[in-house]
């Protein structure tokens, strides 16, 4: 709890549902900004259904929502890497437009951040579209580095992956 804000597990089907909500407008943006469409990537968060929805949460990934004054107005999952166990990833960090640049995204980062230590990870990784460069020097003040930009065939933009070592809290 922070103030008026919690973060919790998302479980519940109101929380499903709501979840969609936050995806589709947080991610509608970026997507409309960087000309994304379902057609040409499909999996995109911003085109996410609950039935999608419900397949990614099927894997071994860990949802949470950020809830204002019992609202969902951000999320953030995480993922441990299926080849190294010791890597996790962080996915679908987002905060609803009206909301954003008050510290949420951050707040969602530290939680993420704390998940995944409390693990026993070694690094965390996370996938962003290469061109945002806002959202990239975000990530670099959060101690993120780039390490590789990748071209998918199936993507419309390069992906630039970046990471992060975790020190355990003493």
């Amino acid at each position: 709890m922070c103030g008026n804000r919690m973060i919790r597990r998302i479980q519940s089907e109101d929380d499903h549902f709501a979840l969609v909500r936050v995806m589709q407008r947080s991610f509608g943006t970026v997507a409309e900004q960087y000309g994304i469409t379902e057609d040409n990537a499909p999996t995109n968060p911003a085109f996410v259904t609950i039935e999608k929805l419900k397949a990614y949460l099927a894997k071994q990934v860990d949802l949470f929502g950020l809830f204002q004054e019992g609202e969902m107005i951000g999320c953030v999952a995480i993922e441990p890497s299926k080849k190294n166990g010791s890597v996790y990833y962080i996915e679908r960090l987002a905060v609803v437009p009206e909301k954003r640049h008050h510290g949420y995204g951050s707040t969602l980062m530290t939680y993420a951040m704390d998940r995944i230590r409390e693990k026993g990870a070694s690094t965390v990784s996370i996938g962003m579209i290469n061109e945002n460069t806002v959202l990239k020097e975000w990530y670099k003040t959060k101690g993120f580095k780039e390490t590789e930009c990748k071209i998918f065939n199936n993507l419309p933009f390069e992906v630039c992956f970046m990471s992060k070592e975790i020190v355990p809290k003493e």
